[in-house]
């Protein structure tokens, strides 16, 4: 109930510091990333004020020029296994916006979407794609398309102080190792 209210969000956004955890090795570690040309997305069900603020609060007023798509609202795990909604574009003071999306560019925020016109749009394949999930059952659902790795040992922390919605950036290390950069 708090997490579909929005209680669980503005909560959190009241007291950051409480709830996410800040090191400067995950700013170094996306931005060692995307220096050498790796591919980065961000995909979340969180609204864009508060992936905004979180992300702000991690790693930098300037953390959208670290990654080359980010979608927020994705109704995941519908987002995976769904053709039914577009993808829509947020202006930068969050609004919605209603041109058709023909193709995902770096700088913007996108909302909802799916798997298919991710796919297309960008001309990643699957196979290609590590993706690093915070909730195993949105996140198991994409599975058999690529290669997941759920963070399972903490998924019984979801509603407590630890907030899994950032808590894969802690897991940057081992995409550092197996990127091998």
């Amino acid at each position: 109930m708090v997490h579909i209210k929005g209680y669980m969000y503005k909560w959190i956004m009241q007291d950051l510091e409480k709830y996410i955890l800040r090191g400067d090795e995950t700013y170094a570690v996306l931005h060692r990333l995307a220096s050498h040309g790796k591919k980065l997305f961000l995909i979340t069900n969180s609204p864009f004020s508060f992936v905004d603020k979180g992300m702000k609060y991690m790693v930098g007023k300037d953390w959208r020029d670290l990654f080359d798509i980010v979608i927020v609202q994705a109704d995941k795990p519908h987002f995976f296994n769904s053709c039914g909604k577009p993808f829509r574009r947020l202006d930068s003071n969050g609004d919605l916006q209603w041109d058709k999306i023909t193709s995902l560019d770096k700088g913007q925020v996108y909302k909802q979407g799916n798997l298919f016109d991710f796919l297309r749009l960008t001309g990643w394949r699957g196979s290609k794609v590590l993706y690093f999930g915070d909730h195993l059952y949105s996140d198991l659902a994409v599975s058999h398309t690529i290669f997941t790795v759920p963070v399972t040992s903490l998924d019984t922390f979801t509603h407590s102080r630890v907030f899994l919605y950032f808590c894969y950036f802690l897991h940057c290390r081992i995409i550092l190792k197996i990127s091998k950069l």
